[in-house]
């Protein structure tokens, strides 16, 4: 029961909607039968390896250390998924590929027992006997693929849930390895922020996490989009890992998603889209909705970013922006117009201080955290 609620938690975090699919999330090793009295699981180390494809491969390695007289364990390793699966299906096949365990380097066999089942989530567990002779320590390693968890317009997903909290006593180390080598530039997020008691180390594209001496139970989420070089985040959005594998490039070749705001050769710049819709809640819409804050002028196909005492106009490849039909001011560079291999998702990114200093606003980047605070002057309803 402890794993399905930490399951639980996951597929909320991650699917949101019934637009997501995750299977083949596996986790700790559980002791089959109530709390286990005299063996404990003293540490493991789980290795995971995102590469290109559609599936991770994980390598647990785990220490059990008998602490009384001679017995027999059953234990299980967990499968799960949700979302929108096929869950009785699932139930009986599994979504691992080269699922294998080993007993102190000898190979063991297992069998695959349904668990709980509902409409849209399933549970499974991978069992075996493993004797212990009095105080005997013994290593167990498992090793399997899964598939990356997907949702239509989100991120892919690396998943394990911590489990196992009714074996003996606590557990003295756990460390968890991932090492992303996809091609390309990605923003990621491993959902750990709120955990305290987690230490965390990163050499380029290798991740190290570590705890010591707990109860063992949280679930390890890696999430990632891939993007361009230099994306940012602005307000609320959760990735905060920027990942770059491969020559640096500003082509948007296999973009999975545009991002908001962009830093590009010293100059940040702004999604009109999204600037349209700040702008929108900034001025309490009283324009109405964002869309009638950007207009395109179908006649000269410029961009019209509106607010209630300005307007700026804008044409891709040009390193002006038309100020109230008016004044013509010089930007830092031409608006850069680009678009993903998502249909129908294409962004034009301006200059965003020659913005703000019309408006009277002023922003601050983050870099190492890729966020962009946009930051305004005191709202006052135009009469």
């Amino acid at each position: 029961m402890r794993f399905l609620i930490g399951f639980l938690l996951l597929i909320t975090a991650f699917a949101g909607a019934n637009d997501a699919v995750v299977t083949g999330i596996g986790g700790r090793w559980n002791f089959m039968d109530g709390e286990h009295s005299q063996v404990q699981m003293v540490r493991e180390k789980v290795q995971i390896t995102i590469g290109d494809g559609e599936l991770y491969r994980v390598v647990a390695d785990f220490v059990f250390r008998n602490r009384g007289p001679r017995t027999v364990v059953t234990m299980g390793f967990p499968e799960s998924g949700g979302g929108d699966i096929d869950s009785l299906h699932l139930r009986h096949k599994t979504a691992f590929k080269n699922f294998q365990s080993w007993v102190d380097n000898r190979n063991v066999r297992l069998w695959r027992a349904p668990a709980h089942t509902t409409e849209n989530t399933y549970e499974a567990f991978w069992i075996k006997k493993v004797g212990f002779a009095a105080h005997q320590t013994r290593r167990v390693r498992v090793s399997y693929q899964a598939p990356l968890g997907v949702a239509v317009g989100g991120p892919k997903a690396a998943s394990y849930v911590f489990t196992g909290k009714n074996w003996l006593g606590e557990v003295e180390e756990s460390v968890l390895i991932v090492d992303f080598l996809r091609r390309g530039t990605f923003a990621a997020s491993d959902d750990l922020a709120r955990d305290e008691s987690v230490r965390k180390a990163r050499r380029g594209n290798h991740f190290v996490y570590r705890w010591n001496h707990w109860q063992a139970s949280t679930t390890f989420d890696f999430n990632f989009m891939k993007t361009v070089p230099g994306w940012l985040q602005i307000s609320a959005w959760n990735m905060d890992l920027n990942i770059n594998n491969g020559p640096k490039t500003s082509k948007t070749q296999g973009a999975d998603f545009l991002p908001a705001a962009l830093l590009r050769d010293g100059t940040t710049l702004i999604s009109l889209r999204k600037m349209a819709e700040i702008l929108s809640v900034h001025e309490r819409m009283t324009l109405g909705t964002p869309e009638k804050y950007l207009i395109w002028n179908r006649r000269s196909n410029a961009l019209n970013l509106n607010s209630e005492s300005h307007s700026f106009g804008f044409l891709t490849g040009r390193k002006t922006m038309q100020l109230d039909e008016k004044q013509s001011i010089v930007l830092p560079m031409a608006p850069l117009k680009l678009t993903s291999r998502n249909a129908g998702q294409s962004e034009t990114y301006v200059p965003l201080r020659p913005l703000l200093k019309v408006l009277g606003a002023d922003a601050k980047v983050d870099a190492k955290g890729r966020a962009l605070r946009i930051m305004w002057p005191v709202y006052t309803a135009k009469k």
